[in-house]
């Protein structure tokens, strides 16, 4: 029961900012970016200080690359839960001002979530058929991130895992990323998510399984073809052997 009171609370809260939100868009539009990262970052302190206080439970961040994160980078992150962005949003350091290439559906219909990947001009990818429709959206994300300094943040698994396994990661977006706009790539991987994959799973497995996000990596740039599949197959390797040591350590 309690953990149905929270998540009601805490989807509340969300669609109270996204009122603020739309309200700044009509009042003050030529400010909405600047209050769009204010109302971000407020919700999302709001949402895991719900979860801390109530259940004692959120994210942990483990930096184990043994360097400083680059200023720009391109994170690559297996993918596990919808909370994925928010995480990534309450766990990187403020300067770092990450952009994600999502699946199309987010866009619609999630509080706050949804008006922030249009906004702040993420990339919203539909998953099946338009290979190139997808291609060109990932050309003008790439080009705008060049442009606009921000640091895009990838899941290569195209989806989320149900089960915590590892998927397959699919090659194109990285390659077109890489092309565009060639950065150092952070390798995180994430354990936990899948237990409360969706916003049925918080009623019952909210508070009782730990969710990390272990920084495991910084690779070089990667310049051709040949090393750019390459990198992102080392990327996949540093990310399977991560989880497997999350899930020893838990």
């Amino acid at each position: 029961m309690l953990n149905f009171m929270i998540v009601i609370a805490v989807i509340g809260q969300f669609m109270a900012y996204d009122l603020l939100l739309h309200v700044a868009m009509i009042f003050r539009p030529r400010r909405v970016e600047v209050i769009m990262d204010w109302l971000q970052r407020k919700a999302v302190h709001k949402i895991f200080s719900t979860f801390a206080c109530y259940r004692h439970w959120g994210p942990t961040l483990e930096n184990r690359t043994g360097v400083e994160i680059p200023e720009r980078f391109i994170l690559v992150a297996n993918h596990q839960s919808i909370f994925d962005i928010p995480i990534f949003w309450k766990l990187l350091p403020q300067r770092c001002k990450i952009r994600f290439i999502a699946k199309h559906e987010l866009g619609f219909g999630v509080p706050l979530v949804s008006s922030c990947l249009h906004i702040q001009g993420h990339a919203l990818i539909k998953r099946r058929g338009a290979v190139v429709q997808a291609m060109k959206s990932l050309e003008r994300f790439g080009r705008r991130s060049r442009s606009q300094g921000f640091s895009p943040v990838l899941f290569p698994e195209g989806t989320r895992s149900r089960t915590g396994e590892l998927g397959t990661f699919h090659t194109a977006g990285f390659r077109k990323l890489i092309e565009l706009d060639p950065l150092p790539i952070l390798v995180a991987a994430i354990d936990g998510g899948f237990r409360v994959a969706k916003i049925g799973d918080l009623f019952k497995n909210l508070g009782r399984y730990p969710y990390t996000v272990s920084l495991e990596a910084v690779l070089q740039v990667p310049v051709g073809k040949k090393q750019i599949l390459a990198t992102l197959e080392e990327a996949r390797s540093i990310i399977d052997a991560a989880i497997k040591d999350l899930r020893l350590r838990s």
